[in-house]
């Protein structure tokens, strides 16, 4: 779930996104993935869920000892 601020921002994000494709600041592919982001933005905050915020709070230390072990250049992952 997310709370009150990261559903604002997921709406200022989708309504920045819909407006530079609206305006032909953007304009080709690149406006066409704006319009993407902004209904993907857009969704999330009206479902007040993301599952990318769900996916790093479930895999995220996971990712954490990955990026350390790749970073370090430990020989074991898991110490």
């Amino acid at each position: 779930m997310l709370n009150q601020a990261e559903v604002m921002i997921r709406y200022i994000v989708a309504i920045s996104c819909y407006v530079l494709s609206g305006t032909a600041t953007v304009t080709g592919n690149l406006a066409g993935l704006c319009g993407v982001l902004g209904t993907v933005e857009l969704v999330t905050g009206i479902m007040r869920y993301s599952p990318l915020m769900e996916l790093l709070d479930r895999y995220g230390p996971v990712l954490m000892k990955f990026h350390n072990y790749l970073a370090t250049g430990t020989k074991s992952l898991w110490k």
